[in-house]
This record gives C-alpha cells, sequence and structure tokens, in this order.
C-alpha cells in the first residue's frame, strides 16, 4: 500500500534579489564600537565602522581608518555590532489571535508593511517565508520589491509564493500528498531552476522528502532522534534545517511561553492583553484543545537534535513560524537564539544560524552575513544587557538595512516609532 508521506512544499528561487541603489553615497562612521565576528573570532573592540551609500568601505580600528571630513560620525562606544539577524521561517502575521477563532486578527497585504518594519526595529534585516498565505502572488511580489529598496524601513522579504499540499492537510496532519506526487514537485521544481523546501518535523517523513530531493526542511525534527541515515541524506542534498524551536516551545508549554516573551520584551511592543490571553486557563486549555500536547520526549528530541545537525556540518537556519498563534512577532525571533543555545549551541553558532548560515541558504554570502567591508550595511546595533544570545551579553534593539541615516537610531535607543506598540 502506497504511504502518504510529503507535508507541504515549497518552490523558492534560488538566487535572490540583489539591493537596490541607496542614492547618493553619503558616509557614516561607527565610531568606537565592538563588532562581533559570527563566524568565532573573539569581539574585536574599539573598532571603526565606515559605511559609504550601501555598503561597509571599511572595519578597522577606531583611529586607524581614513574617513572623509563630511562623513556623519555616530559615537558607538559600550555598543556592539553584528551582522542584520534574519528568521528563515516566518509568515508576516502577528501571531497574537487565539486558534479556534478562523480569520480573527489575521493579517492581510496591507499589514505585511508594517510587521516587515517592525521586524526591523526588533534588530532583524531578513524575512524568509516558505509559504505565502494569499492566493494572489501580486502581493507577494510587491512586497519583495518595495522590501528590496534599501530606503525602505523594511526588513528585506525573501521567500517562496503558494505552498502545495492537498485539501486540507498541512504541516503534520492527514491528509498528505502522495510519494509519487512529492517527488514529481520536486523534480519539476528542479528543473525549472528552483529550490524545494519541505514541511517535515517527524523523522519518517523527513527521510522521505530527502529522498526525493528535497533542499531543505522548514522545521525540526521533533518525534525522534535524527540518525545517520538522516545526517547523510541531509549531506547529500546539501540541504538546510532550520529551528522553529520557537513553536514548538509554545506548543510545550504556552503559559510559560507567554511568560519569558513578555519578560524579554522590555518595550512592551506586545499588548499586554496578548500575553494574558493565552496564559489565563480558559486561553492555555483552548490552546491544547486546537494544537494538542507534546509528549515530555519532544523537547529533548529539538534540543538534541539541533545539536547534532549542528555537529554534523549542516547549514542550520533561525526560525520561529511566527504567525502561528502564540509565537508572535519580533520577539519570538530574538527568543528563538536563546532557545538556541539552551539547545547546546555556543552563542556562535547561535548566531550563525541567524546571519551568515542565512545568507548562504539566499546564496548571498559574499554579500551580506557578516561585518566585512564590501558588503551591504545590514546590521544590528545593541546594548550590552542581560541575555544569553552573544558572549557580550548583547541583546539587539534595532537595524539599519543599509541606509546611513537610520543607524542614529539604531545606536541608541530605539525611536518612538521603532518602539511603538502592536495592536492585537
Amino acid at each position: 500500500m502506497r504511504r502518504a508521506t510529503l507535508l507541504c512544499v515549497s518552490v523558492a528561487f534560488p538566487v535572490v534579489l540583489s539591493a537596490q541603489g541607496a542614492g547618493p553615497s553619503r558616509t557614516t562612521l561607527l565610531n568606537h564600537v565592538t563588532v562581533i565576528d559570527v563566524n568565532g573570532s573573539p569581539p574585536m573592540r574599539d573598532m571603526a565602522v565606515v559605511i559609504t551609500g550601501n555598503r561597509i568601505t571599511a572595519v578597522d580600528l577606531a583611529g586607524r581608518v581614513r574617513v572623509p571630513p563630511n562623513a556623519e560620525t555616530i559615537d558607538a562606544s559600550g555598543k556592539f555590532v553584528v551582522p542584520g539577524l534574519a528568521d528563515m521561517h516566518h509568515h508576516l502575521d502577528t501571531g497574537f489571535s487565539m486558534p479556534g477563532l478562523p480569520g480573527a486578527g489575521r493579517a492581510g497585504p496591507q499589514d505585511f508593511k508594517r510587521h516587515l518594519a517592525q521586524m526591523l526595529a526588533w534588530g532583524f534585516t531578513t524575512i524568509f517565508s516558505p509559504a505565502h498565505t494569499y492566493p494572489d502572488l501580486k502581493d507577494f511580489t510587491s512586497l519583495r520589491s518595495a522590501a528590496s529598496d534599501d530606503t525602505a524601513p523594511l526588513a528585506r522579504y525573501f521567500g517562496v509564493g503558494r505552498a502545495i499540499t492537498v485539501k486540507g492537510g498541512h504541516a503534520s496532519q492527514p491528509p498528505f500528498v502522495w510519494p509519487e506526487v512529492m517527488q514529481a514537485i520536486i523534480a519539476e521544481a528542479h528543473a525549472l531552476g528552483l529550490r524545494a523546501y519541505v514541511h517535515a518535523p517527524n523523522l519518517r517523513q523527513a527521510k522521505e522528502v530527502l529522498r526525493a530531493g528535497a533542499d531543505g526542511l522548514v522545521h525540526s525534527v521533533v518525534d525522534a532522534p535524527v540518525d545517520d541515515e538522516f545526517i547523510g541524506l541531509m549531506k547529500k542534498n546539501r540541504a538546510s534545517y532550520t529551528t522553529t524551536l520557537s513553536v514548538f516551545a509554545a506548543f510545550a508549554d504556552v503559559a510559560a511561553w507567554m511568560q519569558r516573551l513578555e519578560a524579554l520584551d522590555e518595550r512592551g511592543v506586545i499588548p499586554k492583553k496578548v500575553f494574558d490571553a493565552y496564559t489565563s486557563p480558559d486561553g492555555a486549555r483552548n490552546y491544547y484543545a486546537a494544537f494538542g500536547t507534546m509528549t515530555k520526549e519532544q523537547p529533548e528530541y529539538l534540543r538534541s537534535n539541533v545539536r547534532k545537525v549542528v555537529d554534523a556540518g549542516i547549514l542550520v537556519l533561525s526560525g520561529t513560524d511566527t504567525s502561528v498563534p502564540g509565537v508572535l512577532i519580533g520577539v519570538s525571533s530574538q527568543m528563538e537564539l536563546i532557545l538556541l543555545v539552551e539547545a547546546g549551541l555556543t552563542p556562535t553558532e547561535a548566531l550563525r544560524a541567524a546571519t551568515i548560515n542565512a545568507a548562504k541558504m539566499l546564496g548571498r554570502e559574499n554579500d551580506r552575513g557578516t561585518v566585512e567591508a564590501g558588503k551591504l550595511a545590514d546590521l544590528s546595533c545593541s546594548m550590552p544587557i542581560r541575555s544569553r544570545i552573544s558572549g557580550t551579553s548583547a541583546r539587539f534593539l534595532a537595524s539599519s538595512k543599509a541606509v546611513s541615516s537610520t543607524i542614529q537610531r539604531n545606536c541608541s535607543p530605539p525611536t518612538a516609532e521603532a518602539a511603538r506598540p502592536l495592536t492585537s
């Protein structure tokens, strides 16, 4: 008897749009900043980062770089700069609405730009969506175009169009696509020069799609420890592995998850009533009624599997599945990095999953993903406060996206607009 094993397939262009021109070549100097090297070298202190137009033109010790006399100088003493962060599984919704209320609070195309702006304020300069939620792709292409403009205060937006599944099928819930249909979809994607990313969070299903040639998994494997066969298939395909620990943390204990997110949301961007709805007894009960409960072994499988795939040299990407109820915009993306460290990754490995690894998946590692001369000035700037995200205890407040005029707000407390609370 045939087994239906594929969950959902997304196909994407392997090379994303490059940056558009940033207008006049204005020069900005970030002076006396600590630069975090996501490739593992120690933090570089008292550095100068020079940005001309939309590019980093120099990274050197403060006082040693040559800067044009008309450059705007920002004293970034006590601040840290890392490459702009990426959430590689995001559906441009807020995650505010409780399950069981179809359409309630669901984001539409009119909301997407505002949500990309919020993600930029949280330190994320790149968003990848493995499924577009609306059948009309005109808004998808127009949003990609708008977000690629360096002068737009939006996170860059990449992703796929509509996901391919069967009527009534989604994620780990039946019905599933038949294996031969799944193989045909992936083969056709490859014939067109596209990549196929798959929703397959269970080990058996993940192996099935990898045997068919999948280029990446958009969730961690949750139901069992990954084995040598799985690792071998991932390596053979040079496939990526997107973590989405956030969505599983919500499924495991939504009340505890909300308490952690509320503590991390120090600017009060998320309305308090959102947290209250999920932590109330009725809210938690409704949540589990919609999503079920996880076994006590599954959270450990998630953590150990992430550590195993990192140790195997597989390309691991930080992603959240924001828009699923309870996976809240912005704050969950930051928390994902903390969860990766709690899963056993080093702070540098966690940062790499949200920076250079994301750039590699998009085929743009020569253009972004590290703080180096010649690369796009997509940067996240932070104050040192208590957290586990990096070895220097930095948490990310806001970003610049190759626009030197916005760096002032990003190496100082966020502007009122960037910190403006979201509506529920």
